[in-house]
């Protein structure tokens, strides 16, 4: 954390049981290329289609002025123990340090899927908002129908606290979506 209005990337890579979360570079372009491509992530999420080199690069670039311009913290989620440090996933974290919450994103490298890597990911990443930023709270939004997702956040202890009726424009079909909470205390398991 910063002594400003922003938050930034802790100095040392956060280490979880299975996971390190570390701040994106352009060694991460060709990776993201590939998850951004991916027919999974292009539905749940709002990456341009077509996804292109530009994309990826930008993404990396504009997740360092995220963090200076508007303290959001983006993370590149790698497998502890990978020498290569290959990106399995990103997390992303916009944290609100007046009320003292977050609201969480995540989305993962599609060989990487259902490997339990974003679940530790995102408990490493719950873990650094409630201890070292000391928020209260976390949210995160979820298409009712990505249940591998909401698997994600009831594993880390989050709970569906509301249904908001066609909330998420995805591909120009509305979905309607669960919005999941969890407060400082609150623990999940990390078993997949």
């Amino acid at each position: 954390m910063n002594d400003g209005d922003g938050v930034r990337h802790p100095r040392q890579p956060l280490v979880g049981a299975r996971v390190v979360l570390r701040p994106p570079t352009d060694l991460d372009v060709p990776r993201i290329l590939e998850a951004c491509t991916d027919d999974v992530t292009v539905h749940w999420t709002r990456v341009p289609k077509p996804y292109r080199l530009e994309d990826a690069v930008w993404f990396v670039n504009a997740a360092r002025a995220m963090e200076l311009d508007a303290g959001e913290v983006l993370f590149v989620v790698t497998e502890v123990g990978d020498d290569q440090d290959r990106l399995t996933g990103v997390v992303g974290v916009r944290p609100d340090l007046v009320d003292l919450r977050a609201e969480l994103g995540y989305w993962s490298h599609p060989e990487c899927r259902g490997r339990g890597l974003m679940t530790d990911a995102v408990a490493t990443a719950a873990t650094w908002c409630f201890d070292e930023l000391g928020l209260h709270r976390m949210t995160a939004i979820t298409s009712v129908q990505n249940l591998a997702s909401q698997r994600v956040l009831v594993r880390n202890g989050f709970r569906c606290e509301a249904t908001m009726r066609e909330h998420l424009n995805v591909r120009g079909d509305f979905h309607d979506a669960h919005v999941y909470g969890r407060l400082r205390g609150e623990t999940g398991t990390s078993d997949e």
